[in-house]
C-alpha cells in the first residue's frame, strides 16, 4: 500500500505541473486539459520501490547495455508486426470482398459519397524488451494501446480497425476522412537521483489499400504527441479527424484504415508510459475509437 501511495504522488504532482492537450495534427474539437483523480486509472500507480530495487543491483554499464539491446530488440518486433497486420487485412478482406454493414453509398450533388460508423474489422499487436510491458486489442471500433518502459527498456503496441468498401463511382480524386475520439495519458519522469532518459509517444495514423490491385494507396500519420527529456503528463480527451487525398477506381475494394500506436523508451533512474487501453476509476475507457469515415469527390 505504501509502495502504490508513493507513486500516486508521483503522478499527480507532474500533472499538476504540465497537464496539457498538445494539438499536432489534424482536426480537435473538444479538450480537456486537466486530469483529476477521477481520470486516474491502475497504471498510474507507480511502483517505484521496484525500479529502485532494480538499479541497486544492477550496474550502471549493465543497464545501459540491456536498454541498447533492448530498442534494437523491439524495433525488429514492431517491423514484423506491422507486416503482420497489412497481410491479416488482406487475408479478412479477400474472403469476404463486397461486405456490407450500415454504410452509406450514394451520389450528391458534388458527386459521390461514401461513410460508414462502424469498423469492419481489427487487428492488434504488441512487444518489446528489457523492463517494462504493453498490450494491444481491438474491440468493435475502439483500438487499445498502451505501452511501459522503466530502467531498461523499449516496448510497443499497435492496432487497428477499418472500414471495407468497393468504390462504385467512375474514377476520382477522392477526400479520404477518418473522424475519432481519442482519451489517455502520456507520462514521463525521472526519479532521485535524477539520471537517465524517456521517451513516450503516440501516432495515429490513416491508411488506404487498394486490395482489387493488392497495392497501397497512401498512408498518413494524421496525429501525434509525446512526453520526453522533459518530466511531464499530457492528458487527452477529445474528439478529431485526420484526411489524405487518394485517386481511387471504379470497381475496385478499398480500406480505409485507422492506426493507433504507442511506444516508451526509458533508461536508468527514468519510467514513462502511453495509456490509450484501460478503465479509469470513474468507469471511462482509455482508447482512440473510430466514430466514422468519409470519402467525397473532390
Amino acid at each position: 500500500m505504501r509502495v502504490a501511495k508513493v507513486g500516486l504522488a508521483v503522478l499527480l504532482v507532474l500533472v499538476m505541473w504540465s497537464s496539457v492537450v498538445s494539438p499536432v495534427m489534424g482536426k480537435q474539437t473538444k479538450t480537456v486539459t486537466t486530469l483529476d483523480t477521477k481520470n486516474l486509472s491502475p497504471n498510474d500507480l507507480i511502483d517505484t520501490e521496484e525500479i529502485y530495487r532494480y538499479l541497486q543491483n544492477t550496474s550502471k554499464e549493465e543497464v545501459r547495455k540491456k536498454y541498447e539491446e533492448a530498442v534494437i530488440i523491439a524495433k525488429e518486433q514492431y517491423r514484423k508486426a506491422i507486416e503482420k497486420q497489412d497481410k491479416v487485412v488482406k487475408e479478412i478482406v479477400k474472403n469476404r470482398t463486397g461486405f456490407k454493414d450500415d454504410e452509406i453509398n450514394t451520389f450528391i450533388k458534388s458527386g459521390y459519397y461514401h461513410s460508414d460508423p462502424t469498423a469492419d474489422g481489427g487487428t492488434a499487436d504488441s512487444g518489446g524488451s528489457g523492463i517494462g510491458f504493453s498490450k494491444a486489442y481491438t474491440n468493435g471500433n475502439e483500438i487499445h494501446v498502451f505501452s511501459r518502459a522503466w530502467a531498461a527498456g523499449s516496448y510497443w503496441a499497435t492496432a487497428r480497425v477499418w472500414d471495407e468498401f468497393t468504390y462504385t463511382a467512375s474514377d476520382h480524386w477522392n477526400k479520404i476522412t477518418v473522424n475519432y475520439y481519442l482519451r489517455g495519458l502520456l507520462f514521463g519522469t525521472f526519479l532521485p537521483p535524477y539520471t537517465g532518459s524517456f521517451s513516450t509517444k503516440i501516432d495515429i495514423y490513416l491508411r488506404v489499400y487498394d486490395h482489387t490491385e493488392n497495392k497501397e494507396v497512401v498512408k498518413q500519420k494524421i496525429f501525434s504527441d509525446e512526453v520526453s527529456v522533459i518530466p511531464g503528463s499530457k492528458w487527452h480527451d477529445e474528439s478529431r479527424s485526420g484526411y489524405v487525398y487518394a485517386y481511387l477506381k471504379n470497381g475496385h475494394t478499398y480500406t480505409v484504415e485507422l492506426i493507433g500506436e504507442v511506444s516508451s523508451q526509458a533508461v536508468l533512474e527514468a519510467v514513462c508510459y502511453s495509456d490509450f487501453s484501460d478503465q479509469q476509476f470513474n468507469g471511462e475507457w482509455r482508447l482512440v475509437n473510430w466514430e466514422s469515415d468519409v470519402v467525397e469527390w473532390i
